[in-house]
């Protein structure tokens, strides 16, 4: 696939995406990077950060449960 069917299909899936789902709702606009030092990146959605948090404590409590 070349970069401008990738673009022309990009474009097609934002102009035909419902407005409720649309990622234009729910993204801020792009900043660009800062010069030097890569910048932290603190903006996850909390559904994923609970999840990761969910799944680590279940790999620890399964973890200790076979050490006893």
């Amino acid at each position: 696939m070349s970069v401008g069917q990738l673009m022309k299909e990009a474009y097609h899936i934002m102009d035909s995406t419902p407005a409720d789902i649309h990622p234009e709702n729910v993204l801020e606009d792009f900043t660009p990077l800062t010069k030097g030092q890569y910048p932290i990146f603190n903006k996850y959605p909390k559904f994923i950060v609970d999840y990761q948090v969910s799944s680590c404590s279940i790999i620890i409590s399964s973890s200790s449960n076979d050490k006893t």
